[in-house]
C-alpha cells in the first residue's frame, strides 16, 4: 500500500464510497484506517482527545 493511494480515498471520500475505491486502489480497510490515524498522516485529531489519552 502505498501513501499516495491512501491520500486519493481520503481526498475523493467525498464523492465516492470509501469501500469501492479502497477495492478499486487494492487498499485494505486496516489498512487505510490504520493510516488515517497516523501523526501527519491524515489524522483527524477530535478537540480533547489528547486528554483521553493514558487514562
Amino acid at each position: 500500500m502505498t501513501l499516495a493511494k491512501c491520500e486519493l480515498v481520503d481526498v475523493e471520500k467525498a464523492h465516492h464510497a470509501i469501500a469501492r475505491m479502497r477495492a478499486w486502489l487494492g487498499v485494505s480497510r486496516s489498512g487505510y484506517y490504520e493510516w488515517r490515524e497516523r501523526p501527519g498522516r491524515g489524522h483527524r485529531a477530535t478537540p480533547g482527545a489528547a486528554g483521553r489519552v493514558g487514562r
